[in-house]
Protein backbone atom coordinates (compact mmCIF):
# COMPACT_ATOMS: atom_id res chain seq x y z
CA UNK A 1 0.00 0.00 0.00
CA UNK A 2 2.79 2.43 0.87
CA UNK A 3 4.65 1.18 -2.54
CA UNK A 4 1.28 1.92 -4.43
CA UNK A 5 0.89 5.64 -2.28
CA UNK A 6 4.34 6.96 -3.33
CA UNK A 7 4.29 5.73 -6.80
CA UNK A 8 1.39 7.27 -7.53
CA UNK A 9 2.65 10.80 -6.34
CA UNK A 10 5.53 9.94 -8.43
CA UNK A 11 3.41 9.69 -11.25
CA UNK A 12 1.45 13.25 -11.14
CA UNK A 13 4.47 15.17 -9.22
CA UNK A 14 7.61 14.02 -11.74
CA UNK A 15 5.36 15.20 -14.76
CA UNK A 16 4.22 18.44 -13.30
CA UNK A 17 7.28 19.32 -11.80
CA UNK A 18 9.22 18.73 -15.22
CA UNK A 19 6.59 20.96 -17.16
CA UNK A 20 7.11 23.62 -14.62
CA UNK A 21 10.92 23.30 -15.03
CA UNK A 22 11.75 23.10 -18.46
CA UNK A 23 11.90 25.78 -21.11
CA UNK A 24 8.62 26.00 -23.43
CA UNK A 25 10.75 25.33 -26.58
CA UNK A 26 12.08 21.94 -25.02
CA UNK A 27 8.86 21.04 -22.94
CA UNK A 28 8.02 18.52 -24.65
CA UNK A 29 11.60 16.21 -24.20
CA UNK A 30 11.61 17.15 -20.69
CA UNK A 31 8.86 15.40 -19.74
CA UNK A 32 9.48 12.85 -21.73
CA UNK A 33 12.35 11.90 -19.77
CA UNK A 34 9.75 11.01 -17.42
CA UNK A 35 8.87 7.75 -19.37
CA UNK A 36 12.52 7.56 -20.16
CA UNK A 37 13.09 6.72 -16.65
CA UNK A 38 10.57 4.23 -15.98
CA UNK A 39 12.12 2.47 -19.16
CA UNK A 40 15.02 2.21 -17.42
CA UNK A 41 13.41 0.69 -14.25
CA UNK A 42 11.90 -1.38 -16.52
CA UNK A 43 14.90 -2.73 -18.28
CA UNK A 44 16.58 -2.64 -14.96
CA UNK A 45 14.09 -5.29 -13.50
CA UNK A 46 14.29 -7.53 -16.28
CA UNK A 47 17.80 -8.09 -15.95
CA UNK A 48 17.89 -8.06 -11.62
CA UNK A 49 14.83 -10.88 -11.99
CA UNK A 50 16.82 -12.43 -14.97
CA UNK A 51 20.03 -12.76 -12.66
CA UNK A 52 18.31 -13.72 -9.00
CA UNK A 53 15.96 -16.45 -11.12
CA UNK A 54 19.59 -17.89 -12.00
CA UNK A 55 21.48 -17.53 -8.98
CA UNK A 56 18.70 -18.15 -6.38
CA UNK A 57 18.36 -21.62 -5.27
CA UNK A 58 15.67 -21.32 -2.36
CA UNK A 59 11.98 -21.02 -3.47
CA UNK A 60 11.07 -17.39 -3.25
CA UNK A 61 13.49 -15.28 -4.79
CA UNK A 62 10.63 -12.85 -5.11
CA UNK A 63 11.78 -11.29 -1.96
CA UNK A 64 14.96 -10.65 -2.84
CA UNK A 65 13.43 -9.18 -5.75
CA UNK A 66 11.35 -6.87 -4.47
CA UNK A 67 14.26 -5.85 -1.96
CA UNK A 68 16.05 -4.64 -4.91
CA UNK A 69 13.75 -2.09 -5.66
CA UNK A 70 14.30 -0.10 -2.26
CA UNK A 71 17.98 0.48 -4.18
CA UNK A 72 16.65 3.21 -6.77
CA UNK A 73 13.95 4.30 -3.82
CA UNK A 74 16.92 5.75 -1.90
CA UNK A 75 18.52 7.13 -4.56
CA UNK A 76 15.75 9.32 -5.79
CA UNK A 77 14.99 10.31 -1.83
CA UNK A 78 18.79 11.46 -1.84
CA UNK A 79 18.34 13.12 -5.64
CA UNK A 80 15.01 14.66 -4.55
CA UNK A 81 16.95 16.43 -1.61
CA UNK A 82 19.30 18.34 -4.10
CA UNK A 83 17.23 19.45 -6.99
CA UNK A 84 15.80 22.94 -6.70
CA UNK A 85 12.50 24.06 -6.33
CA UNK A 86 9.72 25.17 -8.85
CA UNK A 87 10.11 28.72 -10.34
CA UNK A 88 6.49 28.99 -10.43
CA UNK A 89 6.10 27.08 -6.93
CA UNK A 90 8.39 29.96 -5.84
CA UNK A 91 6.61 32.50 -6.90
CA UNK A 92 3.28 31.21 -5.47
CA UNK A 93 4.78 31.76 -2.37
CA UNK A 94 6.03 35.06 -2.77
CA UNK A 95 9.50 34.19 -3.31
CA UNK A 96 10.07 36.09 -6.57
CA UNK A 97 14.21 35.89 -5.64
CA UNK A 98 14.75 32.79 -5.13
CA UNK A 99 12.89 31.88 -8.62
CA UNK A 100 14.56 34.49 -10.65
CA UNK A 101 17.77 32.45 -9.51
CA UNK A 102 16.44 29.21 -9.69
CA UNK A 103 15.78 30.05 -13.40
CA UNK A 104 18.90 32.05 -14.01
CA UNK A 105 20.56 28.87 -13.24
CA UNK A 106 18.12 26.50 -15.90
CA UNK A 107 17.87 29.25 -18.72
CA UNK A 108 20.08 30.42 -21.10
CA UNK A 109 19.84 34.27 -21.06
CA UNK A 110 18.37 36.94 -18.99
CA UNK A 111 15.51 38.19 -21.24
CA UNK A 112 14.57 34.25 -21.52
CA UNK A 113 14.42 34.78 -17.32
CA UNK A 114 12.42 37.94 -17.46
CA UNK A 115 10.07 36.66 -19.81
CA UNK A 116 9.34 33.39 -18.12
CA UNK A 117 8.99 35.43 -15.33
CA UNK A 118 6.36 37.76 -16.24
CA UNK A 119 4.70 34.78 -17.69
CA UNK A 120 4.92 33.08 -14.43
CA UNK A 121 2.89 36.30 -13.02
CA UNK A 122 0.23 36.59 -15.05
CA UNK A 123 -0.46 32.93 -14.89
CA UNK A 124 -0.55 33.01 -10.95
CA UNK A 125 -3.42 35.96 -11.72
CA UNK A 126 -5.09 34.18 -13.42
CA UNK A 127 -5.15 31.32 -10.59
CA UNK A 128 -5.93 33.47 -8.17
CA UNK A 129 -8.88 34.89 -9.95
CA UNK A 130 -10.54 31.38 -10.93
CA UNK A 131 -9.74 29.77 -7.53
CA UNK A 132 -12.66 32.13 -6.24
CA UNK A 133 -14.86 29.98 -8.73
CA UNK A 134 -12.80 26.82 -7.89
CA UNK A 135 -12.88 23.54 -9.15
CA UNK A 136 -16.92 22.57 -9.40
CA UNK A 137 -16.99 25.94 -11.26
CA UNK A 138 -14.76 24.77 -13.98
CA UNK A 139 -16.55 21.52 -13.87
CA UNK A 140 -20.05 23.35 -15.13
CA UNK A 141 -17.50 24.92 -18.20
CA UNK A 142 -18.18 22.83 -21.43
CA UNK A 143 -14.80 23.48 -22.94
CA UNK A 144 -13.08 22.62 -20.01
CA UNK A 145 -15.26 19.06 -19.50
CA UNK A 146 -14.40 18.49 -22.90
CA UNK A 147 -10.46 18.81 -22.01
CA UNK A 148 -10.82 16.56 -18.97
CA UNK A 149 -12.67 13.77 -21.17
CA UNK A 150 -9.87 14.00 -23.41
CA UNK A 151 -6.83 13.37 -21.21
CA UNK A 152 -8.76 10.89 -19.12
CA UNK A 153 -9.44 9.14 -22.66
CA UNK A 154 -6.16 9.09 -23.81
CA UNK A 155 -4.67 7.54 -20.92
CA UNK A 156 -7.25 5.24 -20.63
CA UNK A 157 -6.12 3.99 -24.15
CA UNK A 158 -2.80 4.52 -23.53
CA UNK A 159 -3.16 1.41 -21.37
CA UNK A 160 -6.17 -0.50 -23.14
CA UNK A 161 -3.04 -0.32 -26.39
CA UNK A 162 -1.92 -3.54 -24.32
CA UNK A 163 1.56 -2.09 -23.53
CA UNK A 164 1.58 -3.09 -19.84
CA UNK A 165 0.00 -6.70 -20.93
CA UNK A 166 3.20 -7.04 -23.01
CA UNK A 167 5.80 -5.62 -20.14
CA UNK A 168 4.26 -8.06 -17.13
CA UNK A 169 3.82 -11.04 -18.71
CA UNK A 170 6.47 -11.05 -21.47
CA UNK A 171 8.18 -14.09 -20.29
CA UNK A 172 4.57 -15.81 -20.15
CA UNK A 173 4.15 -14.79 -24.15
CA UNK A 174 7.29 -16.21 -25.01
CA UNK A 175 7.14 -18.95 -23.27
CA UNK A 176 3.79 -20.13 -24.95
CA UNK A 177 5.72 -19.23 -28.41
CA UNK A 178 8.42 -22.36 -27.31
CA UNK A 179 11.56 -20.29 -26.51
CA UNK A 180 13.87 -22.15 -24.53
CA UNK A 181 14.87 -18.96 -23.03
CA UNK A 182 12.09 -16.26 -22.10
CA UNK A 183 13.94 -14.49 -19.89
CA UNK A 184 16.65 -13.33 -22.39
CA UNK A 185 14.25 -11.89 -24.76
CA UNK A 186 12.49 -10.22 -22.25
CA UNK A 187 16.12 -8.33 -21.33
CA UNK A 188 16.06 -7.49 -25.35
CA UNK A 189 12.38 -6.08 -24.97
CA UNK A 190 12.81 -3.92 -22.26
CA UNK A 191 16.49 -2.74 -23.97
CA UNK A 192 14.52 -2.07 -26.56
CA UNK A 193 11.81 0.02 -24.87
CA UNK A 194 14.25 1.99 -23.22
CA UNK A 195 16.40 3.00 -25.73
CA UNK A 196 13.35 4.50 -28.41
CA UNK A 197 11.70 6.69 -25.91
CA UNK A 198 15.26 8.62 -26.69
CA UNK A 199 13.76 9.42 -29.70
CA UNK A 200 10.76 11.31 -28.12
CA UNK A 201 12.74 13.19 -25.70
CA UNK A 202 14.56 14.27 -29.16
CA UNK A 203 12.65 14.55 -31.55
CA UNK A 204 8.66 15.58 -29.98
CA UNK A 205 9.11 19.32 -29.87
CA UNK A 206 10.87 19.50 -33.21
CA UNK A 207 8.55 17.04 -35.58
CA UNK A 208 5.32 17.21 -33.28
CA UNK A 209 3.19 15.23 -31.01
CA UNK A 210 0.41 14.34 -33.73
CA UNK A 211 2.80 12.76 -36.36
CA UNK A 212 4.72 10.86 -33.78
CA UNK A 213 1.64 9.40 -32.04
CA UNK A 214 0.24 8.62 -35.85
CA UNK A 215 3.54 6.59 -36.81
CA UNK A 216 3.73 4.68 -33.54
CA UNK A 217 -0.09 3.76 -33.40
CA UNK A 218 0.28 2.49 -37.15
CA UNK A 219 3.48 0.37 -36.21
CA UNK A 220 1.51 -1.10 -32.79
CA UNK A 221 -1.53 -2.06 -35.21
CA UNK A 222 0.63 -4.02 -37.31
CA UNK A 223 2.35 -5.85 -34.65
CA UNK A 224 -0.84 -6.72 -32.98
CA UNK A 225 -1.98 -8.67 -35.86
CA UNK A 226 0.75 -10.23 -36.45
CA UNK A 227 1.36 -11.40 -33.03
CA UNK A 228 -2.60 -12.48 -32.79
CA UNK A 229 -2.05 -14.31 -36.24
CA UNK A 230 0.83 -15.85 -34.76
CA UNK A 231 -0.67 -17.14 -31.91
CA UNK A 232 -3.90 -18.42 -33.48
CA UNK A 233 -1.95 -21.14 -35.47
CA UNK A 234 0.01 -22.08 -31.82
CA UNK A 235 -3.64 -22.62 -30.05
CA UNK A 236 -5.11 -24.44 -33.05
CA UNK A 237 -2.23 -27.40 -32.62
CA UNK A 238 0.19 -26.22 -35.35
CA UNK A 239 3.54 -26.87 -34.45
CA UNK A 240 6.28 -24.20 -33.24
CA UNK A 241 8.69 -23.16 -35.65
CA UNK A 242 11.71 -20.81 -36.28
CA UNK A 243 9.83 -18.47 -38.53
CA UNK A 244 7.25 -17.82 -35.54
CA UNK A 245 9.26 -17.56 -32.81
CA UNK A 246 11.10 -14.62 -34.88
CA UNK A 247 7.63 -13.20 -36.22
CA UNK A 248 6.89 -13.22 -32.19
CA UNK A 249 9.97 -11.86 -30.72
CA UNK A 250 10.17 -9.26 -33.99
CA UNK A 251 6.46 -8.63 -33.30
CA UNK A 252 7.22 -7.39 -29.60
CA UNK A 253 10.43 -5.35 -30.49
CA UNK A 254 8.43 -3.38 -32.79
CA UNK A 255 5.51 -2.80 -30.88
CA UNK A 256 7.82 -1.75 -27.92
CA UNK A 257 10.07 0.32 -29.88
CA UNK A 258 6.47 1.91 -31.30
CA UNK A 259 5.12 2.71 -27.68
CA UNK A 260 8.64 3.71 -26.94
CA UNK A 261 8.80 6.71 -28.73
CA UNK A 262 4.62 7.81 -29.16
CA UNK A 263 1.75 7.02 -26.65
CA UNK A 264 4.35 6.01 -24.23
CA UNK A 265 6.15 9.64 -23.38
CA UNK A 266 3.48 11.56 -25.59
CA UNK A 267 0.21 10.50 -23.83
CA UNK A 268 2.13 12.12 -20.78
CA UNK A 269 3.38 15.28 -22.75
CA UNK A 270 -0.40 16.00 -23.69
CA UNK A 271 -1.77 15.74 -20.72
CA UNK A 272 0.25 18.05 -19.02
CA UNK A 273 -0.34 20.63 -21.93
CA UNK A 274 -3.89 21.00 -22.52
CA UNK A 275 -4.82 21.98 -19.09
CA UNK A 276 -5.20 25.69 -18.43
CA UNK A 277 -3.50 26.55 -15.93
CA UNK A 278 -5.85 27.32 -13.36
CA UNK A 279 -6.59 23.90 -13.34
CA UNK A 280 -3.47 22.05 -14.66
CA UNK A 281 -2.97 20.57 -11.10
CA UNK A 282 -6.46 19.00 -11.22
CA UNK A 283 -6.74 18.01 -14.56
CA UNK A 284 -3.39 16.46 -14.48
CA UNK A 285 -4.49 14.77 -10.96
CA UNK A 286 -7.64 13.14 -12.61
CA UNK A 287 -6.00 11.80 -15.73
CA UNK A 288 -3.08 9.90 -14.12
CA UNK A 289 -5.66 8.53 -12.12
CA UNK A 290 -7.66 7.14 -15.24
CA UNK A 291 -4.16 5.83 -16.17
CA UNK A 292 -3.39 3.98 -13.15
CA UNK A 293 -7.10 2.54 -13.13
CA UNK A 294 -6.95 1.39 -16.85
CA UNK A 295 -3.65 -0.25 -15.69
CA UNK A 296 -5.08 -1.99 -12.82
CA UNK A 297 -7.81 -3.46 -15.31
CA UNK A 298 -5.18 -4.75 -17.76
CA UNK A 299 -3.44 -6.30 -15.50
CA UNK A 300 -6.28 -8.06 -13.16
CA UNK A 301 -7.78 -9.34 -15.64
CA UNK A 302 -5.00 -10.10 -19.00
CA UNK A 303 -3.72 -13.25 -17.37
CA UNK A 304 -6.82 -14.60 -16.47
CA UNK A 305 -8.62 -13.99 -20.10
CA UNK A 306 -4.59 -15.42 -22.04
CA UNK A 307 -5.47 -18.55 -20.03
CA UNK A 308 -8.90 -19.38 -20.56
CA UNK A 309 -9.29 -18.00 -24.13
CA UNK A 310 -5.25 -17.87 -25.30
CA UNK A 311 -3.50 -14.93 -25.92
CA UNK A 312 -4.85 -14.25 -29.90
CA UNK A 313 -7.94 -13.61 -28.19
CA UNK A 314 -6.48 -11.08 -25.46
CA UNK A 315 -4.99 -9.23 -28.47
CA UNK A 316 -7.82 -8.73 -30.01
CA UNK A 317 -9.87 -7.27 -27.48
CA UNK A 318 -6.74 -4.90 -27.37
CA UNK A 319 -6.60 -4.20 -31.73
CA UNK A 320 -10.30 -2.62 -30.72
CA UNK A 321 -9.36 0.23 -29.14
CA UNK A 322 -6.79 1.18 -31.56
CA UNK A 323 -9.46 3.26 -33.91
CA UNK A 324 -10.81 5.24 -30.83
CA UNK A 325 -7.06 6.81 -30.50
CA UNK A 326 -7.14 8.53 -33.73
CA UNK A 327 -10.10 10.49 -33.49
CA UNK A 328 -9.15 11.56 -30.04
CA UNK A 329 -6.09 12.92 -31.45
CA UNK A 330 -7.88 14.77 -34.07
CA UNK A 331 -9.73 17.17 -31.29
CA UNK A 332 -10.34 20.90 -32.60
CA UNK A 333 -6.90 22.33 -30.99
CA UNK A 334 -9.17 24.46 -29.58
CA UNK A 335 -9.13 22.33 -26.74
CA UNK A 336 -5.46 23.07 -25.60
CA UNK A 337 -5.59 26.34 -23.70
CA UNK A 338 -1.45 26.05 -22.97
CA UNK A 339 0.36 28.40 -25.82
CA UNK A 340 3.51 27.70 -25.26
CA UNK A 341 3.98 24.68 -26.61
CA UNK A 342 5.26 25.81 -30.14
CA UNK A 343 1.89 25.23 -32.22
CA UNK A 344 3.46 21.87 -32.07
CA UNK A 345 0.70 18.98 -30.80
Amino acid sequence: MCLGLAVGCASFVVPLYLSEMAPARLRGGFISLYQFTITIGIFSIYVSNTLISKVHTGTDPWRLMLGVISIPAVIMLICVLTIPKSPRWLMLKGRSKEAESVLTKTRETDAEVQKELTEIKESLKQEKGAAKTGVMAMLGKSYFVKIILLGISLQLLQQLSGINCVIYYSTIIFQKAGFSNPGVATVVCGLVNMLTTLIAIFFCDKWGRKPIIYLGLALMFVTLVLLGTEFIRIEGGMPVHNLGQTVILGSCLVYLLAFGFSLGPLIWVICAEIFPLEARDFGVTVTTMANWIGNYFVVRFSLSIMDKWGGSTLLKIFLNWYPLIIPLMLQDRSLSARRDTGGRL
